[in-house]
């Protein structure tokens, strides 16, 4: 398979959108819908009815096929207009992730032999409304879009946003697995013309199965399918709630000397457990240092030098029993100091993910009918929280850090009584400190640092030749970002 990693030095368009830090907020609730997010007009007046297909059967049955497929494309085409593009935009994101059905690639051509096969007419033209109402009109105000294949069929969890009845029955059936490799590489290649496809995600929130051999199995699959169509995209794939079960594969499969660009996506809730709701807001807005990111601190260095890790759903929501020991009361949503706990919560977790997640972080989720309070972007981002922010350094201040790394450097090691290409440290800092800064020039952050090193190693390896002492070059590169990030990059 040819390399995926192949940035030239000036970044193009297409590149600049998968390489930074894309910024902004899930679009749930519309492809795959969720009983609590939109309950009876979307979804019908039983609780019971909680997934996409039992909501599909109920608009069948009043309304027949074509008046489902109408009720729903208008749904669709509604959900987002230039006023909502506009308001993402100038709260300073520039990225959405839209979770999708399995259902709606290429118009229900993907759902042969699942649940879904008898209702395949009313999806139809459900990928054409997904690419020009949400790729091309995200296009128009120069925002990427994120392609979260939600939910897969059989499910990849057994919770309601995989539009079937709790199951997760993909994970056992070959069959549905080859289905959907070939699904993602439909995507790969019908999309692969926009410049505004920050990735593509083959799963969301995969079961946690044991062993992970069908999870692997299937990941390797998909990315493979969708390389041999578009070699640059970034291939999102779950953790599965544990994020150091996939770290050392991703290393592992691609050796030292590949990228196969892989984006690991973790989610942030603080609200499920006993033991999170057994916390304070303050106190679990103080672990987060330590928690942020399941199992992150099992990560070896090793790892974390090659894998990219984004953060593709947090909320400032917190339990009642949380609130409750905060001296708040659960119902007071207005009440001053839970926003300010709150707004404290949110910060915290987009303060760590731009050091431990950077590739991509979204809110979860966009818009509701009603009150939802910290789960809703529009209230969150009305005085909660903001998008993150760059500015440019001053003159002078690269050549003062990048002397000051070099000859720290160099002393380092030859008081050890150790002499290398130390020259390659220098080309290293370099090389990072030019790519933070092009972005930045563009409003952006540098967002899948570990891919695009790869491809700065591999440009140096081309000029200078690949030597014992390669390591030098990485070290002085992750260094410039580090200085840069330090001085320039705002929460």
């Amino acid at each position: 398979m040819q390399d995926p990693i192949n940035i030239s030095e000036n970044i193009s368009d297409k590149s600049f959108v998968q390489y930074r830090t894309n910024f902004g907020v899930n679009l749930g609730g519309c492809f795959v819908r969720e009983k609590w997010m939109f309950e009876n007009s979307m979804m019908g007046d039983e609780w019971n009815h909680k997934t996409e297909l039992q909501a599909l059967k109920l608009e069948v049955g009043a309304r027949n096929h074509d008046g489902a497929r109408d009720f729903l494309e208008n749904f669709w085409r509604g959900f987002m207009n230039d006023g909502d593009w506009d308001w993402i935009r100038s709260k300073g994101m520039n990225s959405v992730r839209v979770p999708i059905g399995y259902w709606n690639i290429d118009g229900g051509n993907f759902t042969g032999g699942t649940k879904f096969a008898p209702y395949a007419d009313i999806y139809r033209n459900s990928w054409q409304i997904f690419k020009s109402h949400f790729i091309e009109a995200a296009a128009r105000f120069n925002i990427s879009v994120l392609v979260d294949v939600h939910a897969l069929p059989g499910g990849a969890n057994a919770d309601s946003h995989s539009g079937e009845e709790h199951t997760a029955d993909f994970w056992w059936d070959e069959g549905k697995q080859g289905l959907m490799v070939d699904a993602v590489r439909f995507i790969a290649r019908d999309l692969r013309g926009y410049n505004n496809i920050s990735g593509i995600q083959i799963v969301n929130e995969a079961m946690d199965v044991k062993p992970k051999d069908s999870l692997y199995r299937y990941y390797e699959r998909a990315m493979r399918a969708i390389r041999e169509e578009d070699n640059s995209v970034p291939v999102v794939i779950s953790d599965g709630w544990w994020t150091p079960n996939f770290t050392g594969w991703i290393k592992n499969l691609q050796g030292d000397d590949q990228n196969f660009g892989f984006i690991l996506d973790a989610h942030c809730y603080r609200m499920v457990t006993g033991e999170d709701k057994g916390k304070s807001a303050q106190q679990i807005t103080d672990d987060l240092e330590g928690d942020f990111v399941n199992g992150s601190k099992f990560i070896t260095d090793e790892e974390k030098k090659v894998v990219d890790l984004m953060l593709g759903e947090f909320t400032c929501v917190l339990s009642g029993e949380s609130w409750s020991h905060s001296g708040v009361n659960p119902g007071e949503r207005n009440d001053p100091g839970r926003r300010e706990l709150a707004a404290r919560f949110g910060r915290k977790q987009i303060e760590l993910a731009l050091k431990r997640t950077p590739a991509a972080i979204y809110f979860w989720s966009y818009k509701f009918p009603y009150d939802w309070g910290e789960w809703d972007a529009r209230e969150v981002f009305n005085g909660y929280i903001g998008a993150p922010s760059v500015s440019m350094p001053p003159g002078g201040l690269f050549e003062e850090l990048r002397d000051g790394e070099y000859n720290g450097h160099i002393k380092y090691w030859t008081d050890k009584g150790l002499n290398y290409d130390f020259d390659r440290y220098k080309l290293g800092f370099e090389a990072g400190w030019s790519d933070a800064y092009a972005f930045a020039e563009r409003g952006a952050m540098v967002g899948r640092k570990q891919a695009l090193k790869f491809a700065r190693k591999q440009q140096h390896i081309r000029e200078r030749g690949n030597l014992g002492d390669i390591w030098q070059f990485e070290q002085g590169y992750d260094k410039a970002l580090e200085h840069f990030a330090n001085r320039c990059y705002r929460t």
